[in-house]
């Protein structure tokens, strides 16, 4: 058996017959192009659930669709599912986005599928080679209940165990980069569910959430560090230091687990201090930021000793001054916070963090040896340095895991 085409112009279509066996008295119109529009209208041949589907955004007629009048390994099965509606139009877009929409007073649908659904349907479809047909079967299910939950009911049969391997050997590294925001949103809470519905009990699934924190904590450190580094380049003000340190200071100490933007304690005409952090205990920690380019030190020329700078003993008895308000009111500030922030929190001796200047500062023993002592006497308020953060951030990439026994959380469950 032998095919044959030809294409015409017509009213500024150009059509495309087909025919076989030299038989030209029954040629059949394939799919009619409208270069200007960008639009094709393809005509399946044999019982389709549409006499023409709109390919919309296409130049040129795209590969799922044969030119003998068929679509590519997938028409079949969607047309089967197709059928299960009433249709009324059928068009795949390179344009718009999938949509299943009822016509008013009618019981038929107008489907649109974005080309990309379409693509990623049909090579579904063909990668199952060889296989039974319930799993073409399975995964069309599944397809149409994805794509139009409202519409198509989920597979409740189960899928095979075959399809569970392709999908798991089918991951690919090299496939990150066409991941969309949806595909990405689908992949965390696959996860989510894997870890709530897969494991019944808490100690395994521990054991799964172990793993997986390590992997996110590294990739973690090493973009705040890049992010840190990069802040070190250039004079920045404390607003952003303090934005940046908000956000990030959990890695350093993962005990804190809530964070205080801007807390009010109440100094008359003192502003805000910078945040405050809540320990896993309910305690409460206050933070004042400085910047890296603070001074630390000034000379005593007479006796020829390091003491603190003007800008630096101000910082300190801002933050002295901070927790001697928050202890003199800790009753009022506790419910204060819980009013206005709905956080629980202790303030009992709390803590004040004060981070300024940077060790590069200490540039002889002499300095640094009077820092370290200078700093020790402080009873109320602990001093880190930038550069003291930064390598603790990258000393958290040098850490030595015990890796989980994953294989004993699954075969348990």
């Amino acid at each position: 058996m032998a095919w044959d085409y030809e294409t015409s112009e017509d009213k500024g279509l150009i059509l495309t017959h087909v025919w076989k066996d030299d038989d030209t008295a029954k040629k059949i119109l394939v799919f009619a192009e409208d270069k200007k529009k960008r639009t094709i209208i393809y005509y399946p041949k044999d019982e389709f659930v549409v006499k023409e589907v709109l390919l919309e955004g296409f130049t040129k007629l795209p590969p799922e669709f044969s030119r003998l009048g068929y679509i590519v390994s997938a028409g079949g099965l969607l047309n089967s599912r197709l059928s299960l509606h009433k249709i009324n139009s059928l068009t795949i877009s390179k344009l718009k986005n999938d949509s299943f929409r009822k016509l008013p007073q009618k019981k038929s649908f107008n489907v649109i599928l974005s080309y990309s659904s379409f693509s990623k349907f049909k090579d579904g479809i063909s990668g199952i080679i060889g296989q039974a047909k319930i799993d073409k079967s399975n995964y069309t299910d599944d397809f149409f209940h994805n794509t139009f939950p409202a519409v198509y009911k989920e597979n409740t049969s189960g899928i095979s165990k075959a399809r569970v391997r392709r999908a798991v050997q089918s991951l690919d590294s090299s496939a990150i980069s066409d991941l969309t925001p949806a595909d990405i949103e689908k992949l965390i809470n696959f996860f989510s569910v894997l870890i709530t519905k897969r494991y019944t009990s808490a100690a395994n699934r521990n054991k799964l959430l172990s793993a997986a924190k390590i992997q996110v904590d590294q990739v973690a450190v090493k973009d705040v560090i890049k992010q840190f580094e990069k802040l070190l380049e250039k004079e920045r003000p404390e607003s952003e230091w303090s934005t940046f340190l908000q956000e990030n200071l959990f890695l350093l100490n993962p005990e804190y687990v809530g964070i205080l933007p801007e807390l009010n304690l109440m100094l008359a005409s003192d502003r805000n201090v910078d945040f405050g952090l809540v320990n896993s205990n309910g305690y409460l920690d206050i933070f004042e930021i400085k910047k890296p380019q603070t001074q630390l030190l000034a000379k005593n020329t007479d006796r020829g000793n390091y003491y603190w700078s003007t800008e630096a003993v101000k910082a300190i008895t801002q933050a002295e001054k901070y927790l001697y308000n928050a202890e003199k009111k800790a009753a009022n500030l506790a419910q204060d916070i819980k009013r206005e922030r709905k956080v629980d929190v202790k303030v009992i001796k709390p803590k004040a963090i004060l981070i300024l200047g940077s060790g590069d500062q200490l540039d002889d023993p002499s300095k640094d040896e009077d820092f370290q002592i200078l700093r020790r006497a402080l009873k109320n308020v602990e001093i880190i340095l930038y550069d003291e953060m930064l390598t603790k951030l990258k000393n958290q990439l040098g850490k030595i895991y015990s890796k989980p026994n994953i294989d004993s959380a699954i075969t348990k469950n």
